[in-house]
């Protein structure tokens, strides 16, 4: 909850104050539930199990909004993982992160992430992964690529709002695979609305 703290108990009356703390609490997997409010830009490292996964999720009826307005440096994001592996995203909104190229989840090559259910907006970037086995479903994405608001020349091209990206810490294999977008809203993305680039085309399905 925004008014807990990390070395609390955890529990509702007790709560934590960031998805870190949270998500060290749980290395098998398990769930952590979310209260409404406003949050800060949140570090953490997930790993959950392929039959537990680690899953984030806002608590019922509540709205927690991760907010990146104090970021200013580029290439970032609002939610940033070392590491995510069986890790599911639900519920959540993302928001407000101007600095150029500043996503909504920052992550090394995912396995076995989903997320769904999201409201993410006014974010420089949007939803974009490498990896395996990647959910993007039902989110409502908006305002998203910036740098190329109201048709500007940005200097970062013409991005896209979700989809998948190359795993550059692979350069020889850098293709994500195992990969399902669907059911997502898109709307106001001042660049391609989905991009699936460097998916494994045998492995690819876009709805």
């Amino acid at each position: 909850a925004p008014t807990g703290r990390d070395d609390a108990a955890g529990t509702a009356a007790a709560p934590l104050a960031s998805l870190g703390a949270a998500a060290d609490r749980l290395p098998t997997g398990g769930t952590v539930i979310v209260a409404g409010g406003v949050y800060g830009r949140q570090w953490l490292t997930a790993r959950g199990t392929a039959a537990t996964p680690l899953v984030i999720r806002a608590a019922d009826g509540a709205t927690p909004v991760f907010d990146g307005g104090a970021i200013t440096a580029d290439w970032s994001g609002v939610i940033t993982f070392d590491a995510a592996e069986h890790v599911v995203l639900s519920g959540l909104e993302i928001r407000d992160c101007t600095a150029l190229e500043c996503v909504a989840v920052d992550a090394p090559a995912v396995h076995d992430f989903t997320i769904r259910d999201c409201h993410v907006h006014h974010l420089d970037g949007g939803l974009r992964f490498a990896g395996s086995q990647i959910r993007i479903e039902r989110n409502h994405v908006h305002d998203v690529a910036l740098v190329n608001a109201d048709n500007a020349s940005g200097s970062s091209g013409w991005p896209f709002c979700i989809g998948t990206m190359p795993d550059r810490d692979r350069p020889s294999a850098p293709t994500a695979s195992d990969v399902i977008i669907r059911d997502n809203r898109i709307e106001d993305c001042w660049g391609e609305g989905i991009g699936v680039w460097f998916a494994a085309e045998d492995r690819k399905s876009v709805v």
